[in-house]
């Protein structure tokens, strides 16, 4: 069984939290009791979980200058790890782990990751193995082949994150060396995501410059990571040189990153620089960086739309503006969407809507549809609402869809609608179609089928 994703998240931002803990810059116990309180950790709090914070330590746990004697491996680690794994909650076996990794050995370390793996507590393994990179990452490389294939697959990528922050070229270099198996089950995972990450703190004009090397799929793992990173510390700076040295593929990736981080803080000086690009780049910027801010102040997004002149520019804007605003208001969103010129965005856009408010809600999506004046607007939000209906209550949906006005439209939404019924439920479906109103031709035509 695969680890819980959202555990690996939380497991994730307590590492980054942590990075400056690994390097001994902490003495004071972290490990907590659900409570809040510091948690006693069998016989031995101090010794494997980092001493009594008041600078003296306790034998076998020696603080000096602020940093951690570590201790010689043994019983102890397997069973200091035994111990923190049972306190109550995430957060705080976490604490406990840290602690105890401040003051192991790289044999402790290894006793363990042991441990973690034996009693399936895959999570917390990440915390010992980004350690034990954090001292020597060939070595923790190499002791991970030791791992069943399910753990080293996903530890590795933590290991090479670890690796990369303390040299990201050498993080590199091991990656590009892998067997071509091993190397695509890695890239299938974390580590171009973790060396691209670390390396762009460091030097992300390097990092790039890796990137752009890597095979497609790498690249576009890579890319994101690095410049949302670069383009939220200095989005001139990163815009500059992806215009200048991205090219080909990654081209547009790169440039979609731009637009969406640098929007997260400064939207209008986002939209400036979307709007000074060659017109075959500009209009896709902009639809990006409007989808950006909309995920904040969707009214502020709109108004701006609004007033765009170039139709190319609205329809992207209208697309961007939609696809975040539909999530947190949806009926806001349509009225907003009806109100504004005929245009193929905004009929795109209300396709989209639909769908996606008839899955979350479909009782409310269906009164407001249900109100809407016919025309283009309303009949490609039936269409998107049908989309959403297919498969649920299919002979809803071939209602809803001979209501749409635009007969090409309608044709094409019942068609669409018989087909996946016919394929989900043949015999309900054949026996509807059957005694069904439809027109002669295409009832014999989705019969014969």
């Amino acid at each position: 069984m695969k680890p819980n994703w959202m555990v690996l998240v939380l497991v994730a931002a307590a590492l980054g939290a942590a990075a400056g803990f690994f390097a001994g810059r902490s003495t004071r116990p972290l490990s907590a009791s659900p409570e809040g309180g510091d948690a006693t950790i069998g016989r031995a709090p101090e010794r494997a979980l980092g001493g009594r914070g008041d600078g003296k330590g306790s034998e076998g746990t020696a603080h000096s200058g602020g940093k951690v004697q570590v201790q010689p491996p043994g019983a102890e680690a397997v069973s200091s790890a035994r111990e923190a794994l049972k306190i109550p909650g995430l957060l705080a076996r976490t604490r406990a782990l840290l602690n105890l990794v401040n003051v192991l050995d790289e044999e402790g370390l290894r006793r363990a990751i042991d441990e973690l793996r034996s009693s399936g507590h895959e999570s917390e393994l990440y915390i010992l193995a980004s350690a034990l990179a954090e001292r020597d990452p060939e070595a923790a490389m190499e002791y991970l082949k030791r791992l069943p294939a399910r753990d080293e697959n996903f530890a590795r990528g933590y290991v090479m994150r670890a690796w990369a922050a303390k040299d990201p070229e050498a993080a590199a270099a091991q990656l590009a060396q892998m067997a071509d198996g091993e190397g695509t089950l890695m890239r299938e995972h974390s580590a171009v995501y973790g060396i691209a990450t670390e390396w762009a703190r460091t030097d992300p004009k390097a990092a790039l410059q890796w990137a752009l090397g890597l095979d497609s799929g790498s690249r576009r793992r890579a890319l994101p990571p690095l410049l949302e990173h670069w383009a939220g510390l200095n989005p001139r700076e990163a815009a500059a040189h992806v215009q200048e040295v991205v090219s080909g593929e990654g081209r547009v990736q790169a440039l979609d990153t731009v637009a969406k981080q640098w929007a997260k803080s400064d939207p209008r000086a986002a939209l400036v620089w979307a709007h000074s690009l060659p017109p075959g780049e500009r209009s896709e910027r902009v639809g990006e960086a409007i989808k950006s801010w909309a995920l904040t102040a969707p009214l502020e997004a709109a108004e701006y739309v609004s007033g765009l002149k170039s139709m190319k520019d609205r329809n992207e804007a209208v697309l961007g503006l939609v696809t975040s605003w539909k999530n947190s208001a949806p009926r806001e969103a349509a009225e907003w969407l009806v109100a504004q010129e005929a245009s193929g965005g905004r009929d795109l856009a209300a396709s989209s809507l639909m769908r996606t408010w008839g899955g979350r809600d479909a009782e409310a999506a269906s009164g407001w549809l249900a109100a809407q004046a016919p025309g283009p607007v309303t009949d490609h939000a039936i269409a998107g609402f049908t989309g959403q209906l297919l498969r649920k209550e299919p002979e809803s949906a071939f209602v809803w869809a001979a209501a749409i006005t635009d007969e090409a439209l309608r044709q094409d939404q019942m068609r669409k609608v018989a087909k996946e019924w016919l394929r989900w439920r043949p015999e309900e479906a054949t026996q509807w179609l059957r005694t069904s109103e439809l027109p002669g031709d295409m009832k014999e035509e989705l019969l014969s089928r």
